[in-house]
């Protein structure tokens, strides 16, 4: 693009502003500052995390400052943008990283959540050692212990009306007790009376 008049400056870079008045003792020689038309754009690849209406913006020649803020992915830990082929951090990336038409990726790192059982008296783990386990988020959740309770199966982990398996994704990002699910065994017991010749015996 070509250039326009961006501002006034004196010997020592500050700007001239004849709108405030003349603020100077003496003479003082003014230099104009030019600046390249052309418009740059940032644009944002949030790499799956939901869409963000500033993943657009703009900058030109006269653009000083260029502030970027960390998204939000609920489950995931932003750890940096890549850019230029390095990972930076929000406030590491400076405006001299701009240099034209620039894409930021941000970078994820999905956060472990602590799983618990919750078992009562008279329940108990059965093939899990401990009482709790890490996952990962949007990973799924692995091997599950089973739950022994005299008079009843265990049927299933439950959690927030739903059941929980080894190979449930992990897409709640919270802690969680899952809770054992069972159903009762009835046992029926028949009385056998023996009639000989038309009498009970």
């Amino acid at each position: 693009g070509g250039k326009k008049f961006a501002r006034w400056i004196d010997g020592n870079g500050n700007p001239i502003d004849y709108n405030m008045g003349w603020n100077f003792d003496e003479s003082v020689k003014a230099y104009a500052v030019w600046a390249d038309e052309s418009e740059y754009v940032i644009k944002y690849d949030l790499a799956g995390a939901p869409y963000n209406d500033n993943s657009v913006c703009k900058f030109n020649s006269l653009t000083e400052v260029i502030s970027l803020r960390d998204p939000a992915w609920p489950g995931y830990r932003f750890t940096g943008w890549t850019i230029n082929g390095s990972i930076k951090k929000s406030d590491e990336i400076t405006r001299a990283d701009f240099v034209g038409d620039t894409v930021l990726t941000a970078n994820w790192a999905a956060l472990p959540y602590r799983i618990t059982y919750g078992v009562k008296s008279g329940e108990t783990l059965v093939g899990e050692t401990g009482v709790e386990k890490w996952v990962n988020y949007g990973e799924t959740v692995g091997t599950l212990p089973t739950v022994e309770k005299e008079g009843y199966v265990f049927i299933g982990w439950r959690f927030n009306g739903s059941f929980i398996t080894e190979n449930t994704s992990w897409i709640e990002p919270r802690d969680a007790t899952l809770i054992p699910v069972f159903k009762r065994i009835y046992t029926l017991k028949f009385s056998l009376i023996a009639i000989v010749r038309g009498n009970e015996v």
